[in-house]
């Protein structure tokens, strides 16, 4: 039974770490354009087509290897094949913490 729990707990811990990467992915692309917008002024359009293509390379490259480790470790607990666009955060949560969640569990968790 604690073994369950504990499977539990660190399968949620594991989305909510994929959560917060997406998160953090979102505000570097927002960097990245506004990088892009400043570069774009200073060079001409072919050297910035190339240099926003290798970009997307990259961070095509990153997310793959991101949801390519937090798929395998997820698998690993699920024992079976997820989907991680499927995964609500919040849902997971309520289904694991049916009780109060105390102050220091919730500056854990957020």
């Amino acid at each position: 039974m604690n073994q369950e729990v504990y499977q539990q707990h660190q399968r949620y811990y594991l989305q909510f770490e994929y959560y917060n990467k997406c998160k953090q992915i979102y505000k570097l692309e927002e960097q990245n354009q506004k990088l892009l917008s400043t570069i774009n002024d200073k060079i001409n359009a072919f050297e910035c087509q190339l240099l926003k293509q290798h970009f997307d390379r990259s961070k095509q490259k990153e997310e793959t290897k991101i949801r390519t480790i937090h798929k395998d470790k997820i698998q690993h607990l699920s024992k079976g094949n997820i989907k991680l666009d499927q995964v609500d955060v919040k849902k997971v949560m309520h289904n694991i913490s049916s009780r109060e969640v105390f102050a220091e569990e919730e500056s854990i968790v957020l």
